[in-house]
Protein backbone atom coordinates (compact mmCIF):
# COMPACT_ATOMS: atom_id res chain seq x y z
CA UNK A 1 0.00 0.00 0.00
CA UNK A 2 0.94 3.68 -0.59
CA UNK A 3 3.35 3.11 -3.48
CA UNK A 4 4.03 4.93 -6.75
CA UNK A 5 3.10 8.49 -5.82
CA UNK A 6 2.62 10.42 -9.08
CA UNK A 7 3.59 13.93 -10.20
CA UNK A 8 -0.02 15.06 -9.69
CA UNK A 9 -0.04 13.87 -6.13
CA UNK A 10 3.23 15.62 -5.30
CA UNK A 11 2.22 19.09 -6.49
CA UNK A 12 -1.39 19.42 -5.40
CA UNK A 13 -0.59 21.87 -2.64
CA UNK A 14 0.36 24.52 -5.19
CA UNK A 15 -3.16 25.01 -6.52
CA UNK A 16 -5.55 25.25 -3.61
CA UNK A 17 -7.64 28.27 -2.76
CA UNK A 18 -8.93 28.63 0.76
CA UNK A 19 -8.60 26.22 3.67
CA UNK A 20 -8.05 22.65 2.58
CA UNK A 21 -5.71 20.23 4.30
CA UNK A 22 -3.00 18.52 2.24
CA UNK A 23 -4.39 15.35 0.70
CA UNK A 24 -2.81 11.93 0.99
CA UNK A 25 -0.92 11.54 -2.33
CA UNK A 26 -1.84 7.86 -2.54
CA UNK A 27 -5.51 8.77 -2.18
CA UNK A 28 -5.21 11.43 -4.87
CA UNK A 29 -3.60 8.97 -7.26
CA UNK A 30 -6.20 6.30 -6.60
CA UNK A 31 -9.07 8.77 -7.03
CA UNK A 32 -7.52 10.09 -10.24
CA UNK A 33 -7.18 6.57 -11.63
CA UNK A 34 -10.62 5.47 -10.46
CA UNK A 35 -9.10 2.74 -8.29
CA UNK A 36 -11.95 2.40 -5.83
CA UNK A 37 -10.32 -0.51 -3.98
CA UNK A 38 -7.32 1.61 -3.01
CA UNK A 39 -9.58 4.57 -2.20
CA UNK A 40 -11.56 2.37 0.21
CA UNK A 41 -8.35 1.00 1.71
CA UNK A 42 -7.02 4.50 2.42
CA UNK A 43 -10.33 5.63 3.88
CA UNK A 44 -10.55 2.58 6.12
CA UNK A 45 -7.00 3.23 7.36
CA UNK A 46 -8.13 6.66 8.54
CA UNK A 47 -7.79 10.21 7.26
CA UNK A 48 -6.91 13.53 8.88
CA UNK A 49 -10.38 14.99 8.43
CA UNK A 50 -12.76 15.51 5.51
CA UNK A 51 -10.72 18.38 4.03
CA UNK A 52 -8.11 15.85 2.91
CA UNK A 53 -10.75 14.42 0.54
CA UNK A 54 -11.32 17.58 -1.47
CA UNK A 55 -8.47 17.30 -3.94
CA UNK A 56 -9.18 13.62 -4.57
CA UNK A 57 -12.80 14.61 -5.22
CA UNK A 58 -11.75 17.14 -7.83
CA UNK A 59 -9.58 14.69 -9.73
CA UNK A 60 -12.15 11.90 -9.53
CA UNK A 61 -14.75 14.27 -10.97
CA UNK A 62 -12.36 15.53 -13.63
CA UNK A 63 -11.41 12.01 -14.75
CA UNK A 64 -14.99 10.73 -14.71
CA UNK A 65 -15.11 8.22 -11.85
CA UNK A 66 -18.63 8.45 -10.36
CA UNK A 67 -18.21 5.61 -7.85
CA UNK A 68 -15.14 7.28 -6.39
CA UNK A 69 -16.92 10.64 -6.35
CA UNK A 70 -19.86 9.11 -4.48
CA UNK A 71 -17.60 7.36 -1.98
CA UNK A 72 -15.65 10.54 -1.23
CA UNK A 73 -18.84 12.55 -0.82
CA UNK A 74 -20.20 9.90 1.56
CA UNK A 75 -17.05 10.34 3.66
CA UNK A 76 -17.42 14.11 3.90
CA UNK A 77 -15.69 15.62 0.85
CA UNK A 78 -16.86 19.16 0.16
CA UNK A 79 -18.78 19.38 -3.15
CA UNK A 80 -18.19 23.14 -3.18
CA UNK A 81 -14.41 23.11 -2.81
CA UNK A 82 -12.77 25.59 -5.19
CA UNK A 83 -9.29 25.63 -6.70
CA UNK A 84 -7.55 28.01 -9.09
CA UNK A 85 -8.40 25.66 -11.93
CA UNK A 86 -12.06 25.14 -11.01
CA UNK A 87 -14.09 22.87 -8.78
CA UNK A 88 -15.42 19.32 -9.01
CA UNK A 89 -18.68 20.47 -10.59
CA UNK A 90 -16.83 22.72 -13.04
CA UNK A 91 -14.69 19.77 -14.10
CA UNK A 92 -17.71 17.49 -14.51
CA UNK A 93 -19.67 20.12 -16.44
CA UNK A 94 -16.67 20.74 -18.70
CA UNK A 95 -16.58 17.02 -19.52
CA UNK A 96 -20.38 16.83 -19.93
CA UNK A 97 -20.43 14.06 -17.34
CA UNK A 98 -24.10 14.18 -16.36
CA UNK A 99 -23.81 11.37 -13.82
CA UNK A 100 -21.15 13.17 -11.80
CA UNK A 101 -22.79 16.57 -12.22
CA UNK A 102 -26.00 15.17 -10.74
CA UNK A 103 -24.14 13.36 -7.95
CA UNK A 104 -22.51 16.61 -6.91
CA UNK A 105 -25.74 18.60 -7.14
CA UNK A 106 -27.62 16.00 -5.10
CA UNK A 107 -24.93 16.31 -2.43
CA UNK A 108 -25.17 20.07 -2.14
CA UNK A 109 -22.98 21.47 -4.91
CA UNK A 110 -23.93 25.05 -5.73
CA UNK A 111 -25.02 25.21 -9.41
CA UNK A 112 -23.73 28.81 -9.50
CA UNK A 113 -20.44 28.12 -7.73
CA UNK A 114 -17.72 30.61 -8.72
CA UNK A 115 -14.29 29.15 -9.39
CA UNK A 116 -11.12 29.71 -11.36
CA UNK A 117 -9.33 32.90 -12.28
CA UNK A 118 -12.46 34.46 -13.80
CA UNK A 119 -14.98 33.33 -11.15
CA UNK A 120 -16.91 31.41 -13.77
CA UNK A 121 -19.92 29.26 -12.97
CA UNK A 122 -20.38 25.65 -14.11
CA UNK A 123 -22.81 26.85 -16.79
CA UNK A 124 -19.94 28.82 -18.36
CA UNK A 125 -17.94 25.60 -18.65
CA UNK A 126 -20.85 23.67 -20.12
CA UNK A 127 -21.69 26.47 -22.54
CA UNK A 128 -18.17 26.81 -23.92
CA UNK A 129 -18.07 23.09 -24.75
CA UNK A 130 -21.69 22.55 -25.83
CA UNK A 131 -22.10 20.17 -22.89
CA UNK A 132 -25.88 19.95 -23.20
CA UNK A 133 -26.57 17.19 -20.68
CA UNK A 134 -24.57 18.99 -18.01
CA UNK A 135 -26.24 22.30 -18.86
CA UNK A 136 -29.73 20.79 -18.65
CA UNK A 137 -28.99 19.37 -15.20
CA UNK A 138 -27.50 22.61 -13.94
CA UNK A 139 -30.54 24.56 -15.10
CA UNK A 140 -32.89 21.96 -13.59
CA UNK A 141 -31.13 22.48 -10.24
CA UNK A 142 -31.52 26.25 -10.46
CA UNK A 143 -28.39 27.50 -12.24
CA UNK A 144 -28.63 31.11 -13.36
CA UNK A 145 -28.19 31.14 -17.16
CA UNK A 146 -27.43 34.87 -16.90
CA UNK A 147 -24.62 34.45 -14.34
CA UNK A 148 -21.69 36.78 -15.10
CA UNK A 149 -18.04 36.02 -14.45
CA UNK A 150 -15.76 38.66 -12.95
CA UNK A 151 -15.27 40.16 -16.42
CA UNK A 152 -19.02 40.69 -16.72
CA UNK A 153 -19.43 38.03 -19.41
CA UNK A 154 -22.37 35.60 -19.46
CA UNK A 155 -22.36 31.93 -20.41
CA UNK A 156 -24.02 32.65 -23.75
CA UNK A 157 -20.96 34.69 -24.72
CA UNK A 158 -18.71 31.73 -23.86
CA UNK A 159 -20.82 29.54 -26.14
CA UNK A 160 -20.72 32.05 -29.00
CA UNK A 161 -16.97 32.61 -28.69
CA UNK A 162 -16.49 28.84 -29.00
CA UNK A 163 -18.72 28.66 -32.06
CA UNK A 164 -21.34 26.56 -30.25
CA UNK A 165 -24.37 28.11 -31.94
CA UNK A 166 -26.80 25.38 -30.86
CA UNK A 167 -25.80 26.08 -27.27
CA UNK A 168 -26.38 29.79 -27.86
CA UNK A 169 -29.95 29.01 -28.93
CA UNK A 170 -30.41 26.55 -26.06
CA UNK A 171 -29.40 29.20 -23.53
CA UNK A 172 -31.69 31.77 -25.14
CA UNK A 173 -34.54 29.27 -25.00
CA UNK A 174 -33.79 28.85 -21.29
CA UNK A 175 -33.85 32.53 -20.43
CA UNK A 176 -30.47 33.99 -21.38
CA UNK A 177 -31.02 37.72 -21.89
CA UNK A 178 -28.80 40.81 -21.93
CA UNK A 179 -28.78 43.44 -19.19
CA UNK A 180 -30.75 46.07 -21.06
CA UNK A 181 -30.57 49.65 -19.75
CA UNK A 182 -33.47 52.01 -19.31
CA UNK A 183 -34.40 53.57 -22.67
CA UNK A 184 -33.01 57.03 -23.35
CA UNK A 185 -35.78 59.59 -23.64
CA UNK A 186 -35.83 62.38 -26.21
CA UNK A 187 -35.57 64.94 -23.39
CA UNK A 188 -32.46 63.19 -22.01
CA UNK A 189 -30.91 63.18 -25.46
CA UNK A 190 -31.66 66.84 -26.13
CA UNK A 191 -30.22 67.82 -22.74
CA UNK A 192 -27.25 65.46 -22.89
CA UNK A 193 -23.91 66.42 -21.37
CA UNK A 194 -21.87 66.38 -24.58
CA UNK A 195 -18.61 67.11 -22.77
CA UNK A 196 -19.13 64.09 -20.53
CA UNK A 197 -19.75 62.04 -23.65
CA UNK A 198 -16.56 63.30 -25.27
CA UNK A 199 -14.59 62.36 -22.16
CA UNK A 200 -16.09 58.87 -22.32
CA UNK A 201 -15.17 58.68 -25.99
CA UNK A 202 -11.50 59.05 -25.09
CA UNK A 203 -11.74 55.65 -23.40
CA UNK A 204 -12.81 54.15 -26.73
CA UNK A 205 -9.71 55.39 -28.55
CA UNK A 206 -7.65 52.39 -27.47
CA UNK A 207 -9.64 50.20 -29.86
CA UNK A 208 -11.36 52.64 -32.23
CA UNK A 209 -10.65 55.68 -34.33
CA UNK A 210 -12.74 58.31 -32.56
CA UNK A 211 -12.20 61.22 -34.92
CA UNK A 212 -10.67 61.78 -38.32
CA UNK A 213 -6.91 61.44 -38.15
CA UNK A 214 -6.93 59.98 -34.62
CA UNK A 215 -6.41 56.22 -35.06
CA UNK A 216 -6.79 53.62 -32.33
CA UNK A 217 -3.80 53.38 -30.00
CA UNK A 218 -4.09 49.75 -28.87
CA UNK A 219 -3.12 46.43 -30.48
CA UNK A 220 -6.71 45.25 -31.06
CA UNK A 221 -8.24 47.69 -33.49
CA UNK A 222 -11.99 47.77 -34.07
CA UNK A 223 -13.98 49.67 -36.69
CA UNK A 224 -13.91 53.45 -36.73
CA UNK A 225 -16.52 55.31 -34.71
CA UNK A 226 -16.46 58.20 -37.15
CA UNK A 227 -19.90 58.29 -38.76
CA UNK A 228 -21.11 55.26 -36.81
CA UNK A 229 -24.44 56.79 -35.76
CA UNK A 230 -27.10 55.82 -38.28
CA UNK A 231 -24.74 53.46 -40.11
CA UNK A 232 -25.53 49.79 -40.66
CA UNK A 233 -24.28 47.53 -37.92
CA UNK A 234 -21.37 45.51 -39.34
CA UNK A 235 -21.71 47.63 -42.48
CA UNK A 236 -18.17 48.87 -43.10
CA UNK A 237 -16.47 47.24 -46.06
CA UNK A 238 -12.99 48.12 -44.78
CA UNK A 239 -13.32 46.04 -41.60
CA UNK A 240 -13.75 42.31 -40.98
CA UNK A 241 -16.37 41.85 -38.26
CA UNK A 242 -16.75 38.93 -35.89
CA UNK A 243 -19.26 36.31 -36.99
CA UNK A 244 -21.53 37.40 -34.14
CA UNK A 245 -21.57 41.02 -35.25
CA UNK A 246 -21.83 40.10 -38.94
CA UNK A 247 -25.20 38.46 -38.32
CA UNK A 248 -26.80 41.68 -37.07
CA UNK A 249 -29.06 43.81 -39.18
CA UNK A 250 -30.41 47.29 -38.49
CA UNK A 251 -28.45 50.46 -37.80
CA UNK A 252 -26.61 52.03 -34.90
CA UNK A 253 -29.38 54.24 -33.56
CA UNK A 254 -29.95 55.50 -30.02
CA UNK A 255 -31.55 52.27 -28.83
CA UNK A 256 -28.92 49.99 -30.38
CA UNK A 257 -25.97 52.02 -29.08
CA UNK A 258 -27.49 52.34 -25.62
CA UNK A 259 -27.95 48.57 -25.34
CA UNK A 260 -24.58 47.59 -26.79
CA UNK A 261 -22.55 50.07 -24.76
CA UNK A 262 -24.28 48.84 -21.60
CA UNK A 263 -23.71 45.13 -22.16
CA UNK A 264 -21.70 44.22 -25.28
CA UNK A 265 -21.25 40.50 -24.60
CA UNK A 266 -24.87 40.09 -23.53
CA UNK A 267 -26.39 42.00 -26.44
CA UNK A 268 -24.03 40.47 -29.02
CA UNK A 269 -22.70 37.16 -27.61
CA UNK A 270 -19.40 36.43 -29.28
CA UNK A 271 -18.60 40.10 -29.80
CA UNK A 272 -14.90 40.90 -29.87
CA UNK A 273 -15.71 43.99 -27.82
CA UNK A 274 -15.35 42.14 -24.56
CA UNK A 275 -15.92 45.10 -22.30
CA UNK A 276 -17.21 48.60 -22.89
CA UNK A 277 -15.42 51.46 -21.16
CA UNK A 278 -16.97 52.00 -17.76
CA UNK A 279 -19.24 55.01 -17.95
CA UNK A 280 -22.16 56.48 -16.09
CA UNK A 281 -25.58 56.80 -17.69
CA UNK A 282 -24.90 60.53 -18.13
CA UNK A 283 -21.66 59.76 -19.97
CA UNK A 284 -23.31 57.11 -22.13
CA UNK A 285 -26.13 59.45 -23.13
CA UNK A 286 -23.60 62.21 -23.78
CA UNK A 287 -21.52 59.89 -25.96
CA UNK A 288 -24.52 58.79 -28.01
CA UNK A 289 -25.67 62.40 -28.38
CA UNK A 290 -22.18 63.40 -29.54
CA UNK A 291 -22.07 60.58 -32.10
CA UNK A 292 -25.52 61.61 -33.33
CA UNK A 293 -24.44 65.23 -33.74
CA UNK A 294 -21.29 64.14 -35.59
CA UNK A 295 -23.19 61.89 -37.99
CA UNK A 296 -22.95 62.91 -41.66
Amino acid sequence: MFKNVTFAGCFLGLFAIGPSAQANPELVDAATDGNIAVVMEVLEAGIDGPDTLNRPLFFAAQRGHPKVVELLLDHGANPNISFTFGSPIHAAARANNAVIVELLLENGANPDLKAGDFDQSPIHEAAARAAFEAAKLLIAYGADVNFRNNKGRPAIHAAAMSGKLEMVEFLRDNGATPNLPEPITLIELENANIKAGQRALHGCNTCHETEEGKPATGPHVGPTLVGVFGAARAGREDYTYSSAMSQLDGVWDVEALNAFLSDPTGVVPGSEMLRAPEMTREERIGLIAFLREAAP
